[in-house]
């Protein structure tokens, strides 16, 4: 337990440090959405099958957190905590419980409704009737329509893409294979995992589109 500790600590101070970063960096850049990607394939790294120093897996497991699993999830509640697939590798056991969808993405929910909720916050703000100076009228107008309105679905997706991936593709060997909430996480997976292909594909064409010849 004494060795696991710090690198516990090492992976959380990282992730949080990066969150904050985020955070005041969201209304003018998506910048540091690369880091937590980048945090989160680390974290993936330790369900691989491959034998390293308990340190490592540690550390590596200790990155959980930058799939925002600390924020409310409403859907872990409704499976039973014993993994109910008899294929999950060990590794996934020991970290995860499983790869069910929404048990490990199901948080995505709550940050879409923050974001909305902010959404509708900076549209009301970015009104001319409701906000009369006229700076904080150009920033929040900007904002709401630079990141909320044209960014938002990619915001959304960009800080779960590495889980919405890898859980997304993982749940598919067993989609629709039970009924009631079992159903609804496979079509869940199934919706997100094809936003997370659709969405990239679709910036590449605009962006190809734009250029200049």
């Amino acid at each position: 337990m004494s060795s696991e500790a710090p690198t516990n600590f090492t992976s959380v101070f990282v992730v949080v440090a990066v969150l904050l970063l985020y955070a005041l960096t969201f209304f003018f850049s998506d910048v540091m959405i690369r880091p937590l990607q980048i945090l989160q394939l680390l974290f993936l790294h330790c369900l691989i099958s491959s034998p390293v120093s308990a340190n490592i897996f540690y550390l590596l497991s200790g990155l959980k957190i930058s799939t925002l699993n600390f924020i409310k999830n409403w859907f872990s509640s409704f499976f039973p905590t014993p993994s109910p697939y008899y294929d999950v590798p060990l590794t996934i056991k020991t970290t995860l419980v499983d790869y069910i969808f929404l048990r490990n993405v199901g948080q995505i929910f709550v940050v879409i409704v923050v974001v909305v909720c902010f959404w509708f916050v900076f549209l009301m703000l970015g009104n001319k009737k409701i906000m009369k100076h006229k700076i904080w009228f150009s920033f929040f107008s900007e904002v709401s329509e630079k990141r909320f309105q044209f960014m938002v679905i990619n915001d959304i997706v960009s800080l779960f893409y590495m889980p919405i991936t890898y859980f997304g593709f993982s749940q598919m060997t067993h989609l629709f294979d039970a009924p009631g909430i079992y159903s609804f996480n496979g079509a869940m997976a199934l919706i997100f995992l094809i936003l997370a292909i659709v969405i990239p594909i679709a910036w590449v064409i605009l962006w190809c589109k734009r250029a200049p010849e």
